[in-house]
């Protein structure tokens, strides 16, 4: 009767090897995992700063285009913006109207959001009534702005650039800060060349 061949020299994998294998790609998996989110949470952050930049750019050329906003009148020309539905809910007649002082953008800090808003009352500051309130930067992901801000106004025609009321300041900046990872970037518009710079900090 003949015999099989014996298994003492078959080659394979000891479970021990399988086990140290399995370990290190686990590893390896998490590693890519918490680094993928590093990203997510980074580009979160810039594009929060890019919509942010965009915003201001939004409020520019509506002042320099000359953009009407609907404001409910009743005898007051600086009445309070229209509802998104063109109603006023206090009274008036819906009217297109260019603003008298243009268009600026307000931030707080701490805040979630940096509100665009036609300067009725032409005073380089936004009040109760001139928030437009289709348009506004939300902040998503955990970004929050964290200093800087106030407000910054364009008045036509050229238009003109107020910072907090004022023109003293040359430059209007914000601070726009990642609450998961504690990462920040900053948005500065500068009054005078008008440029947009965006930067990690």
């Amino acid at each position: 009767m003949k015999r099989g061949p014996a298994l003492n020299h078959v080659e394979g994998f000891t479970l021990i090897e399988l086990l140290v294998s399995m370990s290190i790609f686990a590893v390896m998996s998490a590693l890519v995992m918490v680094n993928f989110r590093v990203g997510e949470r980074s580009d979160e952050l810039r594009l929060g700063a890019q919509t942010f930049a965009s915003l201001i750019r939004d409020a520019e050329s509506r002042a320099s285009s000359g953009v009407t906003v609907c404001l409910c009148l009743s005898g007051d020309p600086t009445g309070p913006v229209c509802t998104a539905e063109r109603t006023c809910p206090g009274g008036g007649t819906p009217s297109d109207t260019v603003p008298r002082g243009g268009y600026g953008i307000h931030v707080g800090t701490g805040e979630l959001d940096a509100m665009l808003f036609a300067d009725l009352d032409a005073n380089r500051i936004m009040n109760a009534g001139e928030v437009l309130l289709t348009e506004k930067f939300s902040a998503s992901g955990g970004v929050r702005v964290s200093a800087g801000g106030g407000d910054m106004v364009f008045v036509p025609p050229r238009p003109d650039v107020w910072i907090n009321g004022a023109q003293a300041a040359q430059e209007f900046s914000v601070t726009l800060e990642q609450l998961l990872n504690n990462t920040r970037r900053e948005v500065r518009y500068n009054r005078i060349s008008r440029r947009i710079e965006d930067q990690p900090l």
